[in-house]
């Protein structure tokens, strides 16, 4: 909905709880500043804030997510703790690239990191 939204400054994003779909949704929104949000009903987070590097907060996963592929990639700016919830299984390169977080804590279910 908003990749490669370059000039996109948002401090807040807000989220509706019908969404299930955030793939790509932020990509290479390289300005945004908000802290990195999660609807309940999300399941699919695929690359949503890939290269959003002045993001900050500690990255967010709802409990219904499954797939977290590359959906931190390159956000240089989160901090604390990412945790994901127990319903991932896929998170083929989340993190990488997220040099201020402090600890990662993945659910059960995991088979592809």
């Amino acid at each position: 909905m908003f990749e490669y939204c370059d000039n996109a400054t948002m401090s807040t994003i807000k989220m509706s709880n019908s969404i299930q779909n955030l793939r790509y949704t932020f990509a290479n929104c390289r300005n945004i500043t908000a802290q990195p949000v999660c609807g309940p009903n999300v399941t699919d987070m695929e690359w949503t804030y890939s290269n959003c590097l002045k993001m900050t907060g500690s990255p967010v996963c709802g409990t219904k997510v499954v797939s977290l592929w590359n959906t931190y990639f390159n956000c240089r700016n989160l901090t604390g703790t990412a945790a994901c919830g127990n319903n991932v299984t896929y998170m083929h390169g989340t993190y990488r690239n997220c040099y201020n977080l402090t600890k990662s804590i993945c659910g059960p279910n995991v088979t592809d990191m």
